[in-house]
């Protein structure tokens, strides 16, 4: 698989990891039943931020590695499939909120008492957000070394200013050449204008 499909395929799996996991933290993971209308809690809400907080380090991360060298690369890539893991683990085992956090809620909608609580289906949504995750954050650390840098295309190396290829040529003075010397050493192009 080519550097550049490995990229887009690492790239597009964070982002929508991210993307989801910031969704699902917002709906209710937990309903707390009370003598009148159930009160949904937010997945932010019931683990204290958390759920929205490793969603935001999965998104936050990837416009770093459009940025980075190879090894900056890897490192965000693992502190993004580390928060994948974290997602995974906290999709997997929702923690019942406690009893302050649920009188906290109660206080905020109705008088009455709650009669019980129960989990509803997004934290498996979560989980399985941050399965994404890891696996996208995988993909960026197997391919990093093959994505282009962002100063790749001014080595003088890739280019050869001796082509008859007019796009050879103009990519020769991009990169301050002189296609018009002998040696192909930087001319005018590539000097500095400062003086």
């Amino acid at each position: 698989m080519s550097g550049r499909t490995l990229r887009t395929l690492g790239l597009a799996g964070l982002v929508v990891a991210a993307v989801a996991a910031g969704v699902i933290a917002t709906r209710p993971w937990w309903t707390i039943h009370t003598e009148g209308p159930p009160i949904p809690m937010t997945g932010t809400t019931s683990t204290g931020g958390l759920a929205a907080g490793l969603a935001l380090i999965v998104a936050g991360g990837v416009p770093l590695l459009l940025l980075l060298r190879p090894v900056g690369r890897r490192v965000v890539a693992v502190v993004q499939a580390l928060a994948g893991v974290g997602m995974v683990l906290t999709g997997a085992m929702p923690t019942t909120p406690g009893e302050e956090l649920v009188r906290t809620q109660l206080r905020q909608h109705t008088l009455a008492g709650a009669t019980g609580v129960e989990s509803t289906g997004w934290p498996v949504g979560y989980l399985i957000a941050g399965l994404v995750a890891v696996a996208a954050a995988g993909v960026v650390l197997a391919g990093a070394g093959r994505w282009p840098t962002r100063g790749d295309r001014f080595d003088r190396r890739s280019v050869d200013a001796t082509s008859d290829d007019p796009h050879e040529v103009w990519k020769a003075l991009d990169a301050g050449i002189d296609p018009t010397a002998e040696d192909g050493a930087p001319g005018d192009a590539g000097a500095d204008r400062t003086a």
